[in-house]
C-alpha cells in the first residue's frame, strides 16, 4: 500500500472531474430500446395506472437478456453509424475490437452456437 499525499489527491480529483456518465446512460438507452421487456411503461390517456404489456415478470430472465445483449453489443454491434455520420473511411469495429479482445466482428449465430467443448477440448 502506498501513502496518500497532496499530489495523489490532486491527481485523483482531476481524474474525477473529467469523468462522465454518458457511457452508462447510453448503455441504459440501448437496453431500453432494443430489449422490449426493458422498455419504460407508458401511461395511457384514459388510465393513469402504469402497465407495460411487454414487461418481464421474472427477474432471472431479465438478467439473462441483459447478459445476452451485453455480449451482442460488445462483439457484434459496430460503430458503423457514427463513422458514417463523421464521413470516415475507417473500417467499422466492435467495442471488443477497439479494446483488443476480439480480432473481427462476430455474428449473433457465432455467439449463440458457441460451445466451450468444441473450442477447447482436444480430441
Amino acid at each position: 500500500m502506498t501513502g496518500i499525499n497532496a499530489d495523489s489527491i490532486e491527481q485523483a480529483s482531476m481524474i474525477l472531474q473529467s469523468t462522465s456518465l454518458n457511457g452508462v446512460d447510453n448503455w441504459f438507452q440501448i437496453l431500453r430500446r432494443l430489449v422490449t421487456m426493458l422498455e419504460r411503461p407508458v401511461t395511457s390517456a384514459t388510465n393513469s395506472k402504469r402497465w407495460n404489456a411487454y414487461a418481464g415478470y421474472n427477474p432471472t430472465w431479465m438478467c439473462k437478456l441483459i447478459e445476452i445483449m451485453r455480449v451482442y453489443n460488445n462483439f457484434c454491434r459496430t460503430n458503423e453509424k457514427s463513422l458514417k455520420d463523421k464521413r470516415s473511411n475507417d473500417e467499422p469495429t466492435t467495442p471488443a475490437q477497439r479494446v483488443g479482445i476480439a480480432q473481427h466482428v462476430y455474428r449473433a449465430s457465432d455467439i449463440l452456437s458457441f460451445s466451450a467443448n468444441k473450442e477447447f477440448m482436444v480430441g
